[in-house]
């Protein structure tokens, strides 16, 4: 990973998927990319770059359902506010899917376990998880 902070926007992988978020404005585009980890196979890891970006979509279903972190980007309020996204039953199962899943079995987990900083990436995700309701 190129630039590297603990919080689920503080990575190249989340900015770029940002960036193709407001390019497609098309809020399926979150719920996709979620799909991408929660249909991922159980016998592998999903990649650390899809990991990222899912976790961007899922502080994205947090903030939508009211539970913002205090590190979303001012532009990901300005998106949700011009598209009116709101996060459904369904657009929170799938984050909280995603989330679990990065947790426990993923790429990114592994090198956040090679990191010195792997316990600041684990409150970071306990954080994102008690505001999505896990």
């Amino acid at each position: 990973m190129g630039s590297l902070a603990t919080h689920s926007f503080g990575n190249d992988g989340a900015l770029d998927w940002l960036n193709d978020l407001f390019d497609e404005q098309d809020p399926y585009f979150i719920r996709n990319t979620l799909e991408i980890i929660v249909d991922f196979p159980p016998h592998e890891k999903p990649e650390s770059w899809d990991c990222c970006c899912a976790l961007a979509a899922a502080e994205i279903v947090a903030a939508a359902s009211g539970q913002p972190s205090c590190d979303l980007p001012p532009q990901v309020k300005e998106w949700l506010d011009a598209y009116d996204f709101k996060a459904d039953e369904e657009a929170l199962t799938l984050a909280r899917k995603a989330v679990q899943r990065i947790q426990s079995d993923s790429e990114l987990k592994d090198e956040w376990l090679e990191s010195s900083s792997s316990q600041g990436w684990y409150h970071c995700l306990t954080d994102l998880g008690r505001r999505l309701g896990i």
